[in-house]
């Protein structure tokens, strides 16, 4: 893949991966917008390479932005073209930097409006980050803002301050929330982490500083998801405000990183060459650059760690022109070295550094080592050549100073390797140290482990002791509401139903009695335990259970069981016919039924009633002389099947999944649920309202009654009436329309 072409003077975006610069998109003399070709520096030749991409380009040609993951540059947003013909882009494209393909990245979630000049930066080996930038108004993200910029024909474009992260593992974009200080609407600044957590916001333009330029510095910290602006404090150097500058971290990765910061677009369009660093304190130091570095703005810088206190900085391209129409690039590429001399705890990186320009070679059909071994053999005869044939005192001193220097470089070489040593040896007596902590742990976790084994097993024995006294109180509790038969003096008979008489019992109360086809031992022993489920059921508006007779005595004697309740004044279906209820009475009882069975329904164990009905809805008489309901037959429903009638009141009331079918092997009765009496409780209201049984044949003159004196109720009936049940609503939501109704 050796291509014999040297990279172009210009601008674009540099990334680092594996100690290499990729740098993608230039545009000057020779090297036009839109090119495919993708330039590689490499500083252990001090070579560079470039290399076609294939696939489909990226379609900003200025602006984008670029981030190495991985072995993957991934690339987003940019524009095309400048003032009022520009086109703005937020597509996401990928070049995997082993195949060198470009591909567009299909993305998803809330995604960043079209924009360029945004920071766009690595947080971990999955997420990006992006910010701010300039671009076309479109949804506002939560807590972001945007100021348009006022440009004459772009009533749209303005700045913008949203934050989004990039999952570029499923493709996701994302809005986090940002906490702290966030920065206002703004572009062209630079965007840099400076450890593994943390990124520092640097300088930039908005629309209140189009002509001028700002210097403000916001620190995010990733960890909490927060933003802090670092004010300067009264008496120290401060850089003036820039745009379109450049930054990276010299020390990445290693003690005290630090904010490198050089060039720019300052205030009146000067074309800014200073260079400054910055620690975490908030400290700016200025750094003076080598005389050849020519002031610049749009050009791009990478840092590359060569060791403990070294670090290469590579300056791609630049202008020195404001390209405030058509961009000029004509800067070469400068590689420069920035060496740790003085370390210290509070400094991120170097407090005295010198700079030093790289001869930057070019890949040619030679080959890279090849150069590399011509040039350096080149340098060596020149410089014994001069050394030979000077004989001045001033040649003796520089050829002293360079042997000096040369000492100089091997003692920190030796005090490297030397560092590294000790480094090595602290690692293994590090690893030492887990080993033995680790083995320790082990110890611990089988020591854990069998005291586990111990506790579980207590548990178990514990359990099985606990289930056995659950039995026993369960067997004591099932006789508290049974009543001796002597106990259970009967008067006049009430009412008949399917599965029983009602009579009046002498101390107010209501007593059951089942017909004797119901009280044979296999149906009993089932009523007991529909029995003791009602023992535990308590609420106002459900007749309450007292007690039941099932002693053997009178089941020899065939003397049927009979159930005790309260005893109250008359049922629903009562009342409507003897005029007795007023509208709002009316539906005061129909909530009554409603929380009854919201109750049933909402317990761990939802209960259904089966047999919901006006007949089985009792009502007491009120100090107010308005009526209560309360559901009354909770726990009969189960015996309907064996009832003695099973009359018409019964089938009205009954949902189309309960009502018996042919048996059909391949399409088994539906499960049934709590809408059943959802169903039910329908039939009762269409009843009620309309005051007429529901038969079969009246029943759709009953609902055309409703919907002309109703039709707000005859929507609810409706509802609870749908032949799926699915369909139907809860008793919850009903008691929430029945409040838009008449509130209670």
């Amino acid at each position: 893949m050796d291509a014999p072409v040297e990279p172009s003077p210009g601008y674009g975006q540099l990334s680092a991966v594996d100690g290499h610069h990729y740098m993608w998109r230039g545009a000057g003399p020779g090297g036009p917008e839109g090119s495919n070709i993708v330039s590689v520096y490499d500083p252990s030749t001090e070579l560079w390479s470039l290399f076609p991409t294939t696939g489909p380009l990226p379609p900003g040609e200025h602006g984008s932005c670029s981030v190495c993951v991985g072995r993957c540059l991934y690339t987003f947003g940019g524009s095309k073209g400048w003032s009022r013909s520009t086109s703005f882009f937020n597509d996401m494209s990928k070049l995997d930097l082993d195949t060198l393909q470009w591909t567009k990245v299909q993305t998803s979630g809330s995604q960043p409006i079209k924009k360029s000049y945004c920071g766009f930066i690595r947080v971990n080996e999955r997420t990006l980050c992006c910010f701010g930038g300039v671009g076309i108004q479109g949804p506002t993200q939560p807590g972001s803002t945007f100021t348009k910029a006022g440009w004459p024909g772009r009533s749209r474009s303005g700045y913008t301050n949203e934050f989004h992260f990039f999952d570029t593992q499923n493709g996701v974009w994302s809005s986090p929330e940002l906490r702290g200080e966030r920065p206002l609407p703004c572009s062209s600044f630079t965007f840099t982490m400076v450890d593994q957590h943390r990124a520092v916001l640097f300088g930039g333009m908005q629309s209140q500083s189009f002509w001028g330029r700002l210097n403000d510095v916001y620190l995010f910290d990733f960890r909490v998801m927060e933003v802090t602006r670092v004010k300067p404090v009264q008496g120290e150097p401060w850089p003036v405000g820039r745009a379109v500058h450049a930054a990276c971290c010299l020390n990445y990765g290693q003690d005290h990183p630090q904010l490198l910061v050089y060039g720019g677009l300052g205030k009146g369009f000067k074309i800014l060459g200073d260079m400054w660093t910055l620690v975490d304190t908030g400290k700016w130091t200025e750094v003076t650059p080598p005389e050849s570095m020519t002031p610049r703005l749009f050009h791009s810088i990478t840092a590359t760690s060569l060791g403990p206190g070294l670090t290469e900085v590579l300056v791609f391209g630049g202008s020195v022109k404001w390209p405030l129409f058509k961009p000029v690039a004509d800067l070469e590429t400068t590689i420069l070295r920035f060496e740790l001399t003085g370390p210290s705890a509070s400094v991120v990186g170097p407090s005295v550094g010198k700079w030093a320009l790289v001869d930057v070679a070019h890949n040619d059909t030679k080959g890279s080592a090849q150069r590399l071994n011509e040039k350096r053999i080149r340098q060596a005869t020149a410089h014994a050549s001069s050394v030979s044939d000077t004989s001045d005192h001033s040649s003796q001193d520089r050829v002293r100073a360079l042997e000096q220097q040369l000492l100089a470089a091997e003692q920190r070489e030796h005090d490297t390797q030397r560092q590294h040593q000790l480094q090595l040896q602290e690692k293994d007596l590090e690893l030492a140290t887990q080993a033995k902590e680790l083995a320790i742990k082990d110890c611990e976790l089988a020591e854990g482990n069998r005291r586990e084994a111990d506790l579980s097993a207590q548990i178990t024995a514990l359990e099985r002791e606990l289930d056995g006294k659950t039995k026993e109180l369960a067997a004591h509790n099932t006789e508290v509401w049974k009543i001796p038969a002597n106990r259970v003096i009967i008067g006049r008979r009430i009412g008949k139903g399917g599965w029983g008489e009602v009579l009046e019992g002498t101390v107010s109360v209501a007593v059951k009695r089942l017909h004797e086809e119901i009280a044979v031992p296999i149906y009993v022993e089932k009523l007991e335990r529909e029995m003791r489920l009602l023992a535990e059921v308590r609420h106002p508006n459900l007749v309450q259970f007292i007690g039941a007779n099932f002693d053997e005595q009178n089941q020899a004697n065939r003397s049927p069981p009979t159930l005790v309740t309260e005893l109250l004044d008359m049922n629903l279906r009562q009342a409507y016919e003897r005029n007795q209820l007023d509208p709002g009475n009316r539906l005061s009882i129909f909530m009554d039924i409603a929380r009854a069975l919201d109750y049933l329904h909402q317990r761990y164990e939802p209960i259904i009633h089966r047999d919901v009905s006006a007949p089985n809805v009792l009502l007491q008489r009120m100090p107010n002389h308005q009526w209560k309901g309360k559901v009354s037959d909770l726990g009969s429903a189960n015996f309907l099947q064996h009832a003695h009638t099973m009359g018409e009141g019964a089938i009205i009331y009954s949902p189309p999944e309960v009502i018996p079918q042919a048996a059909d092997p391949f399409n088994p009765p539906p499960r049934q649920s709590v809408k059943i009496d959802v169903y039910s409780y329908g039939i009762v209201l269409c009843e009620v309202t309309a005051s007429r049984f529901p038969s079969a044949e009246h029943y759709r003159d009953m609902i055309l009654q409703v919907q002309r004196e109703q039709p707000v109720m005859c929507e609810l009936i409706v509802r609870c009436t749908k032949r799926e049940p699915s369909h139907r609503p809860s008793m919850a939501q009903v008691m929430v329309e029945l409040n838009k109704i008449a509130p209670f």
